[in-house]
């Protein structure tokens, strides 16, 4: 007969929270938004 085992799911890269100055960086970029192939204002910005 078959034992049945716990499983522990141990991925701390899926998981760890974001630093805050992390998160204050990717808010900013986040905010500016704008497609780097394109050739409107935007897109040269970015």
């Amino acid at each position: 007969m078959p034992t049945m085992r716990t499983v522990h799911y141990l991925d701390h890269a899926a998981t760890t929270p974001m630093r805050p100055a992390a998160v204050a960086a990717f808010a900013e970029a986040a905010a500016q938004v704008g497609n780097a192939s394109s050739l409107h204002g935007a897109g040269r910005r970015a």
